[in-house]
């Protein structure tokens, strides 16, 4: 909570509203998919594809999957932040909202073709 907090005193955003969004979303698969078990793993920044990489075309999306499946399963490091402002700026870029990213991430799984799919459709 501490980065959306410092994010949005900096840059006036996310805003609470969006962060509440992601954290419900978070909550909702940590209670009913991990049935309120902690995932062990940990995904470091070190660990992350560069930010100029790109998938099918779409700069930023190597990078942003692995942190929002992190994300969602509860495995970023304290070093790394969801709904930073590189992933800001991608959302605003292609029209979508962080909660509804991590939402499209939970229902496709590990299916990066689908996310890439969901994504072109929203231009």
């Amino acid at each position: 909570m501490y980065d959306y907090a410092e994010d949005h005193c900096k840059y006036q955003e996310p805003g609470f509203e969006q962060a509440l969004a992601i954290e419900l979303v978070r909550r909702d698969y940590f209670l009913n998919i991990q049935r309120g078990i902690a995932s062990q793993k940990i995904l470091k920044e070190i660990d992350l594809p560069s930010k100029t990489d790109s998938l099918q075309g779409i700069v930023w999306l190597p990078r942003l999957l692995p942190k929002a499946r992190a994300k969602l399963h509860g495995e970023l490091s304290s070093e790394l932040m969801f709904c930073c402002g590189g992933d800001r700026k991608f959302f605003k870029t292609h029209n979508i909202m962080p909660a509804e990213f991590l939402s499209v991430l939970w229902r496709t799984g590990s299916d990066d073709n689908a996310i890439v799919h969901w994504i072109k459709l929203r231009k």
